[in-house]
């Protein structure tokens, strides 16, 4: 019974979230398409002549804008719903000691449900999945302190994170190693 009353409600909300996704989608479009018209017009008006450089230009980024477009229709169309790609776009610092903080900055760390408000996946070092001290998961950012451990006799380390069981792409990591005091007395010599 419930599923006969739930079932058809969350078909309904989906197709409704997809239909604004899409009317979105379409208005950027021409918002893109005037934004272009308005640009040839005006060189148009500037220079008195149109020049092809101009005239190239403003067509690939008219394919371009369709081409997104088209991309974003068939997502939102595809039976099974949207699938937000999650991307790593830096880290910061790029370097460090290891227990120092490492920020990892993104789009959609959260993964597809915009709902979470915490911990939305795993961090992973050279592809395998760790448990860092001190992590801080938001949409936008992941934070944690480089462990100890991972870093030792390593001259570079991939880091990434798993959100709905997808591995992102990896960001470079130099860990900066402690030189090991020497047991050996000074001499004058030296």
């Amino acid at each position: 019974m419930v599923q006969l009353v739930r079932e058809p409600m969350n078909r309904i909300q989906n197709a409704m979230a997809n239909l604004v996704q899409m009317e979105t989608t379409f208005t950027n479009f021409i918002w893109e398409l005037n934004l272009n018209g308005t640009y040839i017009q005006s060189q148009y008006v500037n220079q008195g002549i149109l020049e092809d450089k101009d005239i190239a230009w403003t067509i690939e980024r008219i394919e371009g804008a369709m081409e997104a477009t088209m991309e974003l229709v068939s997502i939102y169309t595809e039976e099974g719903g949207q699938r937000l790609v999650t991307r790593l776009n830096s880290l910061s610092p790029a370097s460090g000691v290891p227990g120092s903080q490492i920020n990892l900055f993104g789009q959609h760390l959260l993964g597809d449900n915009s709902q979470k408000k915490e911990r939305a996946g795993l961090v992973a070092i050279d592809h395998k999945p760790i448990d860092p001290q001190n992590l801080s998961w938001k949409g936008h950012t992941v934070s944690f302190d480089l462990p100890m451990e991972v870093s030792e006799g390593e001259d570079t380390v991939w880091i990434s994170l798993y959100v709905d069981g997808i591995e992102t792409n990896a960001l470079p990591f130099k860990p900066i190693h402690k030189a090991k005091p020497s047991n050996a007395p000074a001499t004058d010599g030296d």
